[in-house]
């Protein structure tokens, strides 16, 4: 996947990209979680919110390429065996 234009984060030092759009024309699973939340949140079911949430949030973060700290273990260290 392509990245987008990119900006230096004074913070840190380093090139990141920019944001990328939220919701996208056309339909997309994000678009059915967003209306999901909307639909729960009216319900009060904040259980089933906070789930998709959780779920949108990861969508997000795999979309802008962002590894998670555990992911990032097992592919330096291998799996653990226990």
């Amino acid at each position: 996947m392509a990245s987008g234009p990119s900006k230096t984060n004074p913070i840190r030092g380093v090139e990141e990209p920019e944001p990328v759009a939220l919701l996208s024309p056309g339909g997309t699973v994000e678009d059915a979680l967003a209306r999901a939340i909307e639909g729960a949140v009216a319900a009060g079911r904040w259980d089933v919110v906070a789930q998709l949430a959780r779920e949108l949030e990861a969508r997000w973060l795999a979309l802008a390429g962002v590894t998670s700290l555990a992911d990032e273990r097992i592919r330096r260290e291998g799996p653990r065996s226990h």
